[in-house]
């Protein structure tokens, strides 16, 4: 799973023109192919090809997987289609669901897996 720091902090919060100009689109490319590289040991033509990284966008690196027959861990890729109004896609979130639908019936836990906080506690300090 990749985090903003992968490419560089705060990928994807920044105005679309930035997130467009040509020096943003070539860090993104050379992270997301070391990306791929260590974290799923494959290339980005193989990773097109992979049925078991997918998003709604052919570089969105989403996936649903077995660890045994009870437990499936959901990780849902929040950085290839980031921006400040989208974390992911509603049509990633719907081919996600649809996989977590499809889960064998031994499934009891389900791990999601995310860079970015479900819930933020209020916190006092101090």
């Amino acid at each position: 799973m990749w985090d903003d720091h992968d490419i560089f902090d705060g990928w994807g919060s920044y105005p679309e023109r930035l997130q467009l100009c040509p020096m943003f689109q070539g860090l993104f490319s050379i992270a997301r192919r070391f990306y791929l590289l260590f974290q799923h040991h494959t290339t980005l033509p193989r990773a097109q090809e992979l049925s078991h990284l997918f998003g709604a966008r052919n570089e969105s690196y989403s996936f649903v997987k077995l660890l045994g027959p009870q437990v499936a861990l959901v990780a849902p890729d929040s950085r290839s289609e980031r921006s400040k109004k989208t974390i992911v896609s509603a049509e990633s979130w719907n081919l996600i669901f649809d996989r977590m639908n499809n889960l064998p019936s031994s499934v009891q836990h389900v791990v999601l897996l995310t860079t970015v906080p479900v819930l933020y506690p209020k916190v006092r300090l101090g």
